[in-house]
């Protein structure tokens, strides 16, 4: 028994000491104790950084899409700015026949019904054209 209880000192002193943790004079069930409570702070550790490592992962995939978008961006507006010969998207907007939509000017939109035209008004009711 008290081999078994110095083989034990031992190994709690040697684990400690690769530990970090200062022997000195400490009882050995203490000694015991802080070893049991630093590999428990290993273990959370551990899981902290899985879940970091996680997070770092899907922060990735987020940047990986932003990336692609951004770069599906880029090419319609090389393309826009490249067909309209103008320097930005900007200079697209200033074109005049490009300004407004006939809905944005206040204008509604014509229907043919048994064929005659119709301009829908605001109230909501037709009017013959």
């Amino acid at each position: 028994m008290e081999k078994d209880q110095v083989a034990f000192r031992d190994e709690v002193a040697s684990l400690a000491g690769a530990m970090g943790i200062p022997v000195g004079t400490v009882p050995v069930l203490e000694l015991a104790q802080r070893i049991g409570e630093k590999v428990r702070e290993a273990g959370a550790e551990r899981d902290r950084r899985a879940k970091l490592l996680e997070r770092l992962g899907q922060a990735r995939g987020r940047q990986r899409t932003l990336a692609e978008t951004s770069a599906i961006h880029d090419e319609q507006k090389h393309r826009m700015t490249a067909f309209f010969e103008v320097a930005s998207l900007a200079d697209v907007s200033d074109i005049p026949e490009l300004r407004q939509t006939p809905s944005a000017r206040g204008e509604h939109p014509v229907r043919v019904i048994g064929g005659q035209l119709f301009r829908k008004t605001p109230s909501n009711q037709s009017n013959t054209i």
